[in-house]
């Protein structure tokens, strides 16, 4: 008896099934390995607490967290996810959750584009474009930083690519709103970031207008958490922020040459020592700009491509673009029509950090390293030394390993200032001003490490904190109006404990063992409520605060943004429904 023609095509496609399914694997473990050895010491029991990775241990849901009286409030909805993810995996189990995430994700986006333009690429391409995904300046210094909310605009940024290509081939462009969805977790950073590196490919050379509209609308509504405060309370971002946030030459190729290797990062102190070095440096930049080359070279229809149509070209465009604006502000004339748009222009803050919009550059470099790797592993007399290729992301960069040899580690917050911060949450009514006057310490009990002032995301009641930002040479202003008034009166010689009483603070709190110089605690102007080794508080006026405006436009954006993401999971929803239903056979086949 004959079978039937379906079943011999099933049965026909089932050993080339088996091996999708097991390269698909290899793919995974490899991403899963790489991502282990790059976390290393940050995934010990505690929280890391470094730069801009500021963590608390107890999950609250803090008038901080939720940006309600932040001018321009940039950590939403970002600490609100950190928080809730906490309240169900306990705050470590969460930032390991995020740190994984945010190194693991964009390994496989750019796995998913490089075989969404190459079907058919082979295991060692893929995993070559896996590891220069993670292993590279620009995750290593912004990892560094404890920047992840760049890193998850990082991660979103192949995913974003591989829907605009398919929005691009007429696969519609819900994939846009859902990528849009997940990345706004991190808030305008991430958002950003997607939108620049999106915009080019579905602009180049024909417009694909409904994934335009779709991306821009996601942008708009996703991100209504964070804008539309800003537009009400309009916050004016520092012509020296503008400069200080600028690309610099992290190498001794100067600020083109250094962006060229992915690198380029506007903070000095946390260059990987790889940096330092012009053959390694040299090196990367020639590594990365192979890889650009070989998406528009390699990719087109003359060289065997399954893609007959302009995406390699409009990758390419998104890729240039993110290498140009990254390096504007470097360039004589451009950088100061640059910061003029920063200082002038609505939400023009979140320009003011271009390097972070080299990722499209980088994501590109490492879908086209894959694409090189086939291209030479099918000249048989190169396949051998081609095979190098391999681990030549992680020699360019080996400091990275293992939390960057052991930098990125974890600590345990005191017990005492976790006290404290339960006793602040649970007070009567009451700003809380935290001292020493200034948003980053260094702790004894985190090895000194650099890190922001815990407190100010524990407490759950309105904290009043130096929001300005100190560099080496400057300090530039903040966007908090009360913390500025603190600033002043400190500046005209008032203590702080002063100014923070005339600024209405109830509660006066002092980290000690913080770094710099000890801020005597004031005892005796109130009631002391807590006096540890660690942190001491004192009341320091009992009257009824006055009534806060009202935060109208921040709870507005969270409405706004929160049906956003309910509409990007039903859209994902449906996605997924969709390809269940196209990739079901028919009955009797």
């Amino acid at each position: 008896m004959n079978r039937p023609a379906g079943i011999g095509r099933n049965a026909q496609r089932d050993p080339a099934s088996r091996r999708g399914l097991r390269a698909h694997a290899i793919t995974v473990v490899v991403a899963v390995v790489s991502t282990v050895v790059l976390l290393g010491s940050a995934l010990a029991p505690g929280l890391v607490q470094r730069y801009d990775l500021g963590w608390s241990p107890d999950p609250r849901f803090t008038p901080t967290v939720l940006g309600w009286f932040a001018p321009a409030p940039r950590v939403v909805p970002s600490d609100a996810f950190t928080v809730m993810l906490g309240h169900v995996l306990g705050a470590g189990g969460a930032q390991k959750v995020v740190l994984f995430a945010v190194l693991f994700l964009p390994a496989l986006g750019c796995a998913a584009l490089l075989r969404e333009l190459r079907p058919t690429v082979g295991v060692p391409a893929v995993c070559l474009t896996v590891l220069a995904a993670q292993w590279n300046p620009f995750v290593a210094e912004r990892f560094a930083l404890g920047q992840w909310t760049v890193l998850l605009g990082y991660a979103a940024v192949p995913w974003a690519l591989r829907a605009a290509v398919r929005a691009r081939r007429g696969g519609g462009a819900r994939s846009v709103f859902v990528v849009c969805g997940w990345c706004a977790i991190g808030g305008s950073n991430s958002l950003i970031m997607v939108l620049a590196a999106m915009i080019p490919v579905l602009l180049w050379p024909r417009p694909a207008w409904r994934a335009v509209v779709a991306g821009a609308v996601g942008t708009v509504v996703l991100g209504a958490a964070w804008w539309l405060p800003s537009v009400f309370a309009k916050p004016i971002s520092s012509a020296e922020g503008a400069r200080a946030f600028a690309a610099r030459s992290d190498s001794p190729l100067g600020v083109f040459g250094s962006l060229l290797g992915g690198g380029g990062i506007w903070n000095q102190a946390v260059l990987p020592p790889e940096r330092s070095s012009l053959v390694l440096a040299l090196l990367a930049a020639a590594f990365l700009l192979a890889g650009i080359a070989a998406v528009p070279f390699v990719l087109r229809p003359g060289w065997g491509s399954a893609t007959p149509d302009r995406v390699p070209d409009a990758l390419l465009a998104s890729a240039v673009v993110a290498l140009l604006v990254a390096f504007a502000p470097a360039i004589p004339g451009v950088g100061a029509i640059w910061e003029f748009v920063v200082t002038t222009a609505p939400g023009g803050g979140l320009l003011r950090d271009s390097q972070k919009l080299l990722a499209a550059w980088v994501v590109v470099a490492a879908v086209g390293l894959g694409v090189l790797l086939e291209r030479l592993h099918q000249v048989r007399s190169v396949r051998r030394p081609v095979a190098a290729l391999l681990v030549l992301p992680v020699l360019l960069i080996p400091s990275a390993a293992w939390g960057q040899q052991g930098a990125i580690r974890t600590s345990q917050v005191p017990d005492d200032v976790r006290a404290a911060a339960t006793l602040l949450s649970d007070a009567p009514a009451g700003a809380v001003g935290v001292l020493p006057w200034s948003q980053y310490r260094r702790y004894s009990w985190n090895d000194g490490r650099v890190s922001l002032a815990v407190l100010a995301r524990m407490v759950d009641q309105p904290v009043i904190f130096n929001d300005a930002l100190p560099l080496r040479d400057q300090v530039i202003p903040g966007e908090d109006p009360t913390a500025a008034q603190v600033s002043r009166a400190i500046a005209a010689g008032s203590t702080p404990q002063d100014a923070l009483r005339a600024a209405g603070v109830r509660y006066i709190a002092v980290e000690h063992r913080s770094g710099g110089a000890a801020t005597e605690p004031g005892k005796a102007a109130g009631r002391v409520l807590v006096d540890g080794p660690n942190i001491t508080v004192v009341e320091v006026s009992t009257q009824p605060p006055a009534a806060p405006p009202s935060p109208w436009a921040h709870r507005f954006g969270w409405l706004v943004s929160l049906a956003g993401f309910v509409g990007a999971g039903v859209a994902a929803v449906v996605g997924l429904r969709d390809r269940s239903r196209r990739e079901t056979p028919e009955p009797g086949l």
